[in-house]
């Protein structure tokens, strides 16, 4: 199987527009895309910018301690919008 899957990489742009301009969380989001190809596809679609992982970042009150980041969940972008309206 190919590493790019253009059908999941729908899917699961198509659930995230299905919610919009809700966030879903990121393990549900990323359990859309097939084991075999999901690590690859995952990262291929943050990084074109077609869906976008919400962040926080918490800082501790002990300032002794590291910061954390809190992963609020996935969102689509407008390009990823854009892409599914095309024919």
């Amino acid at each position: 199987m190919e590493k790019f899957d253009l059908d999941a990489q729908k899917a699961l742009m198509t659930a995230l527009a299905d919610v919009y301009p809700d966030l879903m969380p990121a393990d549900e989001a990323a359990a859309i895309l097939p084991a075999e190809t999901r690590d690859f596809n995952w990262v291929y679609l943050q990084h074109s910018s077609l869906i976008k992982v919400e962040r926080k970042l918490r800082h501790p009150e002990d300032m002794s301690k590291e910061s954390t980041v809190e992963i609020l969940g996935v969102r689509i972008t407008a390009s990823g919008i854009d892409l599914l309206r095309k024919p």
